[in-house]
């Protein structure tokens, strides 16, 4: 399957496993679409969701077996909600809704989504005013979780005043109907916000600053991992940070000395456990490696996947957000053809290396 850089930014999910089935949304070039497996061998053909040219401008996000995806294309966003089915459909809750509509000289970047702890959709993007000029991240929410999209009073929240065309925002779900947003922009360092019935201060969650597009965090609980890579050519330094709940953010942990500026990563939690895992593509030596952390303890890298056909625009793995049963699943891009490669990585008490299907 030949479909162009489709995995993009690691702070954005499109991977799951729901319904008996693994899930994989993304846009083709033309529309997004979606494939599912049964087992991760053989896989459907693409199913048409919405007309959308690139994969930055789309998010997903899973709350048991209900999706909700955004997408920014336009100059709008839209939302839309519905069902895994286990015959790989999906059952649509409402009409697709525009959440922010066309205002002329006004678009909208690289969307996040995830749901609060009472199923209540928020979005973050980067809006761009072309009249100002200006580059700004915000956040978004629903006062309704039926599929509908209703914005209350008081929204959108725009996060940060200060311009700049590289903002990214991910917004987390934390207990009790609170959330933390964290959004970033090139060579600053990465910063970060709690609501909790209303906005606390901005803090600064980063010593280091980070890379283009270069971060990963899961929540538990109420505390928030993040992993980033820290860039300072001709080095690059992958990090992880923990802002536990009750004392904010922590020191950083040197996970691993990159040496080269586009290397990507994703991070995943196995939620019965609050076990941490990061899986690297290192293109340069072909393979996909993963790092382990429980107790608080980071242990050392392992080999998962060995491709002997990544090259330097392929170096974009894809994970999804929390182990489902004993299962985390990885996808990438693999070759000149972009062909997408799909493993699944297994926690016994072992960790099991996966087979390689191509989609």
């Amino acid at each position: 399957m030949a479909v162009g850089l489709i995995l993009d930014y690691p702070f954005q999910r499109k991977l799951f496993y729901a319904s008996g089935r693994h899930w994989l949304f993304y846009s083709d070039g033309t529309n997004f679409v979606y494939k599912t497996s049964v087992g991760g061998v053989v896989w459907s053909d693409s199913t048409t969701i919405r007309a959308c040219v690139a994969s930055d401008y789309i998010s997903v996000w899973l709350d048991d077996t209900s999706i909700h995806y955004v997408c920014a294309v336009a100059s709008k966003i839209f939302y839309r909600k519905g069902t895994l089915n286990s015959d790989g459909t999906i059952s649509w809750d409402a009409i697709e809704q525009v959440v922010r509509p066309a205002v002329a000289g006004i678009d909208y970047a690289y969307p996040s989504i995830t749901v609060d702890s009472d199923g209540y959709p928020w979005i973050g993007y980067r809006r761009h005013d072309a009249g100002i000029p200006e580059y700004c991240p915000y956040v978004i929410k629903s006062s309704t979780r039926d599929g509908t999209w209703t914005t209350p009073g008081g929204w959108p929240e725009r996060l940060s005043g200060i311009n700049d065309r590289d903002w990214l925002v991910l917004v987390l779900p934390l207990t009790a109907l609170k959330m933390y947003v964290i959004y970033s922009r090139l060579n600053q360092t990465i910063k970060g916000k709690l609501y909790d019935g209303g906005w606390g201060v901005e803090e600064t969650c980063t010593t280091n600053t980070m890379g283009l597009g270069a971060f990963s965090a899961v929540s538990e609980n109420d505390d928030v991992h993040l992993v980033f890579r820290y860039a300072e050519d001709p080095v690059a330094v992958l990090y992880y940070v923990k802002r536990d709940y009750s004392s904010g953010w922590g020191s950083e942990v040197k996970l691993k000395d990159l040496g080269r500026l586009n290397a990507y990563f994703e991070i995943s939690i196995d939620d019965d456990t609050g076990y941490l895992y990061v899986f690297l593509l290192d293109y340069i030596n072909d393979k996909i490696q993963f790092i382990k952390c429980s107790g608080g303890a980071w242990g050392e890298w392992f080999d998962f996947v060995l491709d002997a056909h990544f090259t330097v625009t392929t170096y974009t793995p894809i994970v999804s957000y929390k182990k489902y049963g004993r299962t985390i699943d990885v996808a990438w891009l693999s070759g000149a053809a972009e062909v997408v490669r799909f493993a699944v990585f297994t926690i016994l008490p072992t960790v099991l290396k996966g087979s390689v299907h191509a989609l």
